[in-house]
């Protein structure tokens, strides 16, 4: 229905929900993580807490799914998701922020190691590695500005390395 990323659960006919406040960006890698605990639901974009709620009373134990998609609506007239997914966890408790935070930084050092790894032009190779390198640093240093302009880059960096692989 157009509206982004959506988490919902449902028991005995009676659906509980929760909407990202963001929408997802074309053409754009984004970890999604949904967490359920005692407190409610909470959805993180890139790490960083999207939308919460205190309404979703229901958890995955309280229920038994003859189905559950990603990146499919239960309704047939909903889009399916136009894109990839790269990964899935499932834990048996709720992750906390820093947790989810730490994860998806990681991820993103992860997914430039690995293209890294694959041919391009050593102009392209070097620049990522450097973006790489400054990632893991600003990472260590724990400052939240430091992080998010070098995380930046190196999703910059990555962009162009992936265009040097394609061509």
């Amino acid at each position: 229905n157009g509206s982004g990323v959506r988490f919902e659960i449902c028991k005995d006919g009676t659906k509980q929900g929760l909407n990202a406040t963001k929408r997802l960006a074309a053409n754009v890698w984004t970890h999604v993580t949904v967490t359920i605990g005692k407190d409610g639901a909470n959805i993180y974009l890139d790490g960083k807490l999207n939308a919460s709620t205190a309404e979703i009373t229901f958890r995955p134990s309280d229920v038994a799914p003859s189905l559950a998609y990603l990146g499919r609506s239960m309704f047939d007239a909903d889009p399916l998701l136009k894109g990839a997914i790269g990964d899935v966890r499932l834990y048996n408790y709720p992750l906390e922020g820093e947790t989810i935070e730490k994860l998806y930084y990681s991820d993103q050092i992860g997914a430039a190691n690995e293209l890294a790894a694959t041919p391009m032009n050593a102009s392209t190779r070097n620049t990522l590695v450097d973006a790489i390198k400054e990632a893991e640093s600003a990472i260590e240093s724990g400052d939240e500005e430091t992080i998010k302009s070098a995380l930046s880059s190196l999703k910059t960096a990555m962009s162009k390395a992936q265009s040097s692989a394609e061509s």
